[in-house]
């Protein structure tokens, strides 16, 4: 049985010769066809009522009658549909027509080869369009997303200049300083990759701009979080210590002015405290100055601390020393892993394990909470999960959920490693 789609060809023609000899022509077509025969008189009708795929036109009026007949049809034509003029030979006509919308112009008499050229060349040309305008609302689809990502990506650090700039208010003495690494920031921000849309490429594209951006906002946390603590955390010592010397240089200081002094200390101790907080929580020291493991158990106290789920952390061997990716990458995970358990899990204890040979290692963290489901997994909308899915394979690892209801979740990751692990 043939499936082939019926092709609808929409005839406007007076000339009852043309029209025979046009049916004849498409008869030995491989697709099905369709022919709709109209007059000028009735064509808005006939476009209207259903859009055909293909237009041909008899014309035998002067230049200026067969463009308007032209612009005529592609004003009431919703769609692009191609349009095939038959008529007298004619230079002048020949240009006017092409020049006004037509897409072929075939002089009469109609030579059966040339029409069944023609019009089987235009309909490949339309089919082939829409799988191009297909393709590319795809692509365009990914890059959209993508760029969304983006976007959130810099309101969030929008965000951590809006929480600093408030801190800093309260610093009067160190406004130039804040003011000028605001102007830092803002430059520092990196211009959104732009998705390129080539249809073959266009998933491998996605997968690096995402690296990219790992590696990018890495770099870019690691440097917001020491000019914090470097500039903000100085600057606010340096504070301190001129509020303490004006105390000590004050004879006599009013019991207002004591308690003023007092709140001035308070208050900059607090300031201290957050800068040193969002410091840390964008990149903490200990993962740069003393390696992964530190940088684990600080992260698990952290989180026990702030949730009270129990965790624990087990490695093999427990002094170990990766290379900063692979170190960088996995302590992302964690985190990402531990907000899901906070989130999700409702889970009273986590575990945090690492083990480590001279080809591989492997991350496991796993918890006692309800589980996760499949239907969880593998939902196109849990960001999360996918953040955790990029880490994993910018670095070559393999990634492997498993859960049981009411029996805890498991996320492993496998890295093989070619350096031996000190």
């Amino acid at each position: 049985m043939n499936n082939h789609k019926i092709i609808t060809i929409l005839l406007v023609s007076e000339n009852d010769t043309d029209k025979e000899t046009f049916a004849t022509i498409l008869e030995s077509f491989d697709e099905p066809c369709l022919i709709l025969n109209t007059n000028l008189l009735n064509i808005v009708s006939a476009i209207e009522e259903e859009p055909p795929d293909l237009i041909v036109v008899e014309i035998s009026e002067s230049r200026n009658e067969s463009i308007h007949i032209i612009k005529f049809i592609k004003s009431y034509s919703r769609t692009r549909i191609p349009i095939i003029v038959l008529g007298k030979r004619d230079t002048e006509i020949t240009k006017s027509v092409l020049g006004n919308g037509a897409d072929y112009y075939i002089s009469k008499p109609i030579i059966r080869n040339e029409l069944y050229t023609t019009i089987k060349s235009s309909l490949e040309q339309t089919k082939n369009k829409e799988l191009f305008d297909k393709q590319k609302d795809i692509i365009t689809e990914r890059y959209y997303n993508r760029a969304y990502e983006l976007e959130q990506e810099l309101i969030k650090r929008k965000e951590v200049e809006r929480e600093l700039k408030q801190m800093l208010q309260y610093i009067e003495g160190s406004k130039r300083a804040a003011l000028n690494l605001m102007d830092d920031l803002q430059e520092e921000i990196v211009e959104r990759e732009q998705i390129q849309k080539e249809l073959e490429h266009s998933q491998l594209q996605l997968r690096e701009l995402n690296r990219y951006a790992q590696d990018i906002r890495e770099k870019e946390k690691t440097k917001i979080s020491r000019e914090i603590h470097d500039v903000v955390g100085q600057a606010l010592t340096a504070l301190k210590f001129d509020l303490h010397w004006i105390k000590k240089n004050i004879s006599d200081p009013s019991k207002e002015l004591e308690t003023k002094f007092e709140q001035m200390t308070h208050l900059i101790d607090d300031t201290t405290t957050s800068v040193q907080r969002i410091s840390t929580e964008l990149r903490p020291g200990l993962l740069d100055d003393l390696g992964l493991y530190y940088a684990l158990e600080w992260q698990a106290k952290q989180f026990e601390e702030r949730t009270g789920i129990k965790t624990r952390l087990n490695c093999e061997p427990e002094d170990f020393t990766l290379n900063e990716k692979i170190s960088v990458q996995f302590f992302r995970i964690v985190q990402e892993t531990l907000t899901n358990v906070a989130r999700h899990s409702k889970a009273s204890e986590a575990i945090i394990s690492v083990k480590i040979s001279n080809s591989q290692v492997e991350l496991i963290v796993s918890d006692n909470g309800i589980g996760i489901g499949e239907e969880n997994i593998n939902d196109p909308k849990s960001l999360g999960l996918l953040g955790i899915h990029e880490r994993v394979h910018s670095i070559g690892g393999t990634l492997e959920f498993s859960g049981q209801k009411n029996n805890g979740t498991i996320v492993k990751v496998q890295v093989k490693i070619n350096e031996k692990v000190k």
